[in-house]
This record gives C-alpha cells, sequence and structure tokens, in this order.
C-alpha cells in the first residue's frame, strides 16, 4: 500500500536491488516458457532419463515415476518417444 495511484521504484526500497529484474533480464524473460510448456519439457525429460535409468523396462519406469503403464505409454506418444522395441521372444519383466 502506497499513497497515491502508483507505484514508484521509492516505494519498492524495502526489496534488495540485485532481486529486481533489469531491463535486459525483462527482455529475456519475453522469451521464457509456458508454464504448460515448461511442465511439458521437464515431464518428457524425466521420462526419458528414467527409461535410460530402467533400461527402457516400461513396467519399472511406471512404477518408479509413480503413474500407470497406461498412462506413462500416452505420456510417451504425445511427447513423440516410441517405446524400445524387445527382441523377438524377450518378455518384459516386472
Amino acid at each position: 500500500m502506497v499513497p497515491g495511484d502508483s507505484i514508484s521504484a521509492a516505494d519498492l526500497g524495502f526489496l534488495d536491488r540485485d532481486a529486481l529484474p533489469s531491463p535486459e533480464a525483462a527482455v529475456a524473460a519475453a522469451g521464457r516458457l509456458t508454464l504448460h510448456e515448461a511442465r511439458d519439457r521437464f515431464e518428457r525429460d524425466l521420462i526419458l532419463r528414467t527409461l535410460a535409468e530402467q533400461q527402457g523396462n516400461m513396467s519399472r519406469t511406471a512404477e518408479v515415476l509413480g503413474v500407470e503403464r497406461s498412462n506413462l505409454y500416452r505420456k510417451m506418444k504425445t511427447f513423440g518417444i516410441a517405446p524400445a522395441r524387445r527382441p523377438e521372444g524377450e518378455e518384459e519383466g516386472v
């Protein structure tokens, strides 16, 4: 709350000057991802890392991520991630 209808830099004196964004930072912020884009990128990267850690095992990956396997497949399809192909006769272990 400030006297008058506008807030000036003097009204923000209690803030750490280093914490205030510079004009350059404001321009850079214009190129930021939206929350939705950032979440999708994070989810995609997390799925890829977890798949690699679990050597492509979908059941273990879904378990580690705390999601149903069908949801994992759906997310992978959305993000353009193809499940690893298993050699003929090799079943996915749980």
